[in-house]
């Protein structure tokens, strides 16, 4: 280690995150006290002018970096290291400020209204921004990184991969559990700053969380358990090692059953202490939100070597962070792969696809589309896109990480997610149209028959289609006990979404007669 690439380091580190506290004291200040701004443009200038400064000043931390640790890097890794640092420290610095100023700052809003509507486009922009230059500035660095990376921070040992700690019997925090935790953190954050936007006030979630969390740990290990018996414990505890069943640290959860026990307790904790709060909108706040926790913590997985794809050419995945392509060659359960190939990253692909799922679900459907859903949709969406996303993982997983005597568990109850969803979505539209029309409150829309002629006709369509596609692939195809994508399964996927689907009518069905009745009131009235 280099001192005087330590003193740099910690010199422009002091730079970079003093800078980007004061300003979000300065922020703060604005947003509570209500401080005169004065000059918009020269606060917006300055705070620009911080912004590049404090990013420079990251970008020369991290750059000295290799002077410290006493690298000689290709020109390549410094490009990367410097550009995407810079990248990182930018997007990073603006988002903390225009989050404070954007989401607290009403008064900043009833003052600058178009300033505000800005500060919004640029907080979206950041947030993508800052975590791809996070990953790809790690490349300046990867090359030199001992693989594969460690999953455990030992008290006795420091950081250490687990084919050594857990031969050693080594006491530690598995990262896979910061991961899990962190994500947990993340999100209660997250949905408390969304209840203080509709109510004005902090920790009306934080009992629910306290509870749910613990609940959501002990169903995903039930899952695990009941999944995987025959497995894994049925000869333990026939040799009185019952207590394995409770053995977390020794790993197994399912994301599927701890989600849903903790959704289950959650509400049920809620209803009886929140009563005063709506509970429908605290589904769709809350339970979207779970997908950004899932993302998070498959993190974990990556640093555990598990619940990866098959092998693959490593040049299929040169587009993702070295670091995450040169981990991918190790396995928990496999054999270590050589010099350009890899285990399919499948926790990335689903990191990905969660991210997406919460900004469908909570942008797309509960901001754009909001006047054609109904509170709680969102928290039903939940169940059907996550049923979704593992319906199509599932079968891309290397073998050893399926759940179940033949693998099928996890992709059976992923099935069954989408279609209960789907059907709880179905129910909730049906059920609160069926009040209005019985207490006269529906709202009669215009645009009605048009809407059901569209939507009855696009859904009977595809869903047909799929039933009848998925028919006669199982019919073509004999049961074969591997998941696997073979056309008895894709069969069955598209089978069981069709069936899926085609129950969304009970939905448009009732909008095209309700604009048949007003054609009919409308022409008799002529």
């Amino acid at each position: 280690m280099n001192v005087a690439g330590l003193i740099l380091v910690i010199i422009f580190g002091l730079i970079a995150f003093g800078l980007l506290g004061y300003t979000m004291y300065t922020n703060i200040m604005v947003v509570k006290k209500k401080k005169e701004i004065g000059d918009i443009k020269l606060f917006l200038k300055k705070e620009g002018l911080f912004a590049l400064i404090s990013a420079f000043a990251f970008m020369f931390m991290i750059g000295f970096c290799y002077l410290l640790f006493k690298i000689s890097p290709k020109p390549s890794e410094v490009a990367f290291a410097l550009i995407f640092s810079l990248l990182t420290g930018l997007s990073g610095f603006l988002y903390l400020n225009v989050f404070v100023l954007h989401y607290y700052g009403l008064d900043f809003k009833d003052a600058y209204p178009k300033v505000d509507k800005w500060l919004f486009r640029v907080l979206m922009i950041c947030i993508p921004v800052f975590l791809i230059s996070l990953l790809y500035m790690t490349n300046g660095f990867a090359e030199y990184w001992k693989y594969p990376l460690p999953n455990l921070l030992s008290f006795k040992n420091g950081l250490v991969f687990s084919g050594d700690g857990g031969e050693n019997g080594l006491m530690g925090v598995a990262i896979y559990a910061l991961t899990f935790v962190g994500g947990a953190i993340f999100v209660y954050f997250l949905v408390d700053h969304k209840y203080y936007q509709q109510y004005g006030k902090h920790g009306i979630m934080e009992s629910t969380f306290l509870i749910a969390f613990p609940a959501g740990i002990l169903a995903g290990r039930l899952g695990y358990v009941i999944g995987n018996y025959e497995l894994d414990f049925a000869a333990r505890i026939k040799a009185g090692e019952w207590w394995s069943i409770f053995a977390i640290w020794e790993g197994g959860l399912t994301i599927l059953a701890g989600a849903i026990g903790g959704i289950v307790v959650g509400i049920i904790w809620y209803l009886w202490r929140r009563k005063q709060y709506n509970i429908w909108l605290a589904m769709d706040i809350v339970i979207p939100c779970i997908l950004l926790a899932q993302a998070i913590g498959r993190w974990g997985n990556f640093f555990n070597c598990e619940v990866h794809g098959t092998v693959t050419s490593a040049s299929n995945f040169s587009w993702l962070p070295t670091f995450i392509v040169k981990n991918g060659r190790f396995s928990s359960t496999a054999i270590t792969l050589p010099e350009g190939e890899m285990y399919a990253p499948l926790f990335f692909i689903e990191c990905l696809v969660n991210i997406a799922g919460y900004f469908v679900l909570a942008y797309l459907f509960g901001k754009l589309f909001r006047k054609h859903t109904e509170l709680g949709d969102l928290g039903f969406g939940y169940v059907v896109w996550y049923g979704l996303t593992r319906t199509f993982m599932e079968p891309l997983r290397y073998s050893a990480f399926n759940m179940g005597t033949n693998g099928y568990w996890s992709w059976i109850w992923a099935m069954i997610f989408v279609l209960v969803g789907t059907l709880m979505i179905v129910a909730n539209h049906l059920i609160r149209y069926i009040y209005r029309k019985k207490h006269d409150t529906y709202k009669k829309d215009d645009s009605a028959f048009l809407k059901g002629i569209i939507s009855t006709a696009c859904i009977l369509v595809i869903s047909l289609t799929m039933i009848i596609i998925g028919l006669v692939n199982m019919n073509q195809s004999s049961f074969a006990a591997k998941i696997a994508f073979n056309q008895y399964n894709i069969g069955l996927m598209l089978m069981i979404l069709g069936i899926s689907l085609v129950s969304t009518l009970v939905i448009s069905i009732p909008i095209l007669l309700e604009g048949i009745k007003n054609k009919k009131v409308e022409h008799e009235a002529v």
